[in-house]
């Protein structure tokens, strides 16, 4: 009984000190976080949109749809999310392995780069077969 005392313990010092370090970023990159959300914020109300793309040409950005898909992808709604946009697979991947390796592991390794240049090439491919396919019949977002 006293070693899953101790063990609950551990588990609830390293939940502890994930989220410590979840706020320690927070309050770093707060500038940052703060200039997102009142963009966010004033081009909702302006525009009615947020996306650069959208707001300037009229165009959809290669980025669209990802956040709808990630939701899509988070709440179990797999069809939706490849609607969306079928590259949210491989940047909530992504997220997740950062996420793992920055809180859990407490490493970062150099390959993530790597990763982030082949999801971003990737995004933009899956944007031209999209713009292909899908225009001008209609974008499908």
């Amino acid at each position: 009984l006293e070693k899953y005392k101790v063990m609950t313990i551990n588990v609830i010092n390293e939940i502890k000190k994930i989220i410590n370090n979840i706020f320690k970023d927070i309050k770093k990159y707060y500038p940052l976080i703060s200039c997102v959300i009142i963009y966010i914020f004033i081009t909702s109300l302006i525009f009615n949109d947020i996306c650069p793309s959208k707001i300037l040409f009229k165009i959809s950005c290669p980025g669209c749809g990802l956040t709808r898909g990630s939701i899509s992808l988070l709440t179990g709604h797999f069809k939706a999310a490849m609607h969306y946009n079928a590259a949210a697979v491989i940047w909530d991947i992504g997220i997740a392995m950062m996420f793992v390796q920055r809180y859990i592991l407490e490493k970062k390794y150099k390959y993530m780069d790597y990763y982030w240049i082949v999801c971003c090439g990737l995004t933009i491919v899956y944007y031209i077969i999209r713009m292909i396919y899908y225009t001008p019949a209609g974008f499908p977002i």
